[in-house]
């Protein structure tokens, strides 16, 4: 198990390098590309299938769920951008900032219920704003976009 945790931490600092000399590119494929092969090279060296299998998951997991999530998620882009106005936003504001990503379908309203049910955010009549948690949540996903080189300004 050991083995397979320190192929798992040396990919993820291959990945952070890699992104950091390269950031363009959807980190969800390197990071599958990454953990296939440091799987094949578990696999050749140690010749166990069930722990080259697990080095594989284990980045793929790992990958998915954290730096994809803030790379792709509209409500982390929704949390960052109220962050970055302490004073808060006007719903107007919040509309015109999200109206070349989301088709006249709710998206808005649903990522604003979404924040409110979960913390992030608090409304007061039109003004949004964010809270202790949002606040702690946009400075995790400014960590993990400066470690991964995430760039959220192009889109």
């Amino acid at each position: 198990m050991r083995l397979v945790c320190a192929y798992f931490f040396i990919s993820l600092l291959v990945l952070v390098a890699w992104r950091h000399v390269q950031p363009s590119g959807f980190i969800f494929y390197q990071g599958i590309a990454l953990g296939l092969v440091a799987g094949s090279i578990f696999l050749a060296v140690h010749k166990k299938l069930n722990d080259a299998l697990l080095v594989f998951l284990s980045i793929y997991t790992f990958v998915f769920t954290i730096p994809t999530t803030v790379d792709r998620s509209y409500s982390v882009r929704f949390i960052l951008q109220v962050a970055e106005k302490p004073k808060g936003l006007r719903r107007d504001e919040v509309v015109s900032m999200f109206q070349s990503h989301f088709k006249d379908g709710g998206g808005v309203d649903r990522r604003i219920t979404e924040q409110i049910a979960t913390g992030s955010i608090e409304s007061d009549g039109d003004k949004i704003t964010v809270t202790w948690i949002g606040k702690l949540l946009a400075d995790m996903f400014n960590l993990t976009s400066a470690v991964f080189a995430l760039n959220h300004t192009d889109e």
